[in-house]
């Protein structure tokens, strides 16, 4: 098993538009991480894709656990993310973007061992 604490929400600014909005790790996953086609080949990986959704849409301050195998595809997803066939990530977010929400990236990849 693998835990990590739900991060709190991130605010985040659009230097483009000049707004900000609240985005949740669960907001976040659901724009880059949980569309990607691995989650779907095999279609085993959709069991796997169904456990992942329930823990990150926990509240902030809750601990996500997750199964060795639903935990290394999802490390997956992150690192090696489905490519366009130009080879740019299908979710296309811009930089400036990511950046403030790396440290959702970081939550998942730092997952322990041992519970929380």
């Amino acid at each position: 098993m693998r835990y990590a604490k739900v991060p709190e929400t991130i605010v985040v600014y659009d230097d483009r538009d000049k707004t900000s909005a609240p985005l949740s790790l669960y907001q976040y996953a659901g724009i880059v991480w949980l569309d990607d086609i691995k989650w779907s080949y095999p279609r085993a990986n959709l069991a796997s894709l169904v456990k992942v959704i329930a823990e990150l849409k926990k509240p902030p301050g809750e601990t996500m656990s997750f199964e060795d195998a639903d935990y290394e595809l999802l490390k997956r997803v992150i690192l090696q993310p489905q490519l366009t066939q130009s080879g740019e990530p299908v979710y296309g977010i811009r930089p400036s973007l990511m950046i403030q929400v790396s440290s959702y990236e970081k939550t998942i990849l730092e997952a322990t061992s041992s519970g929380l």
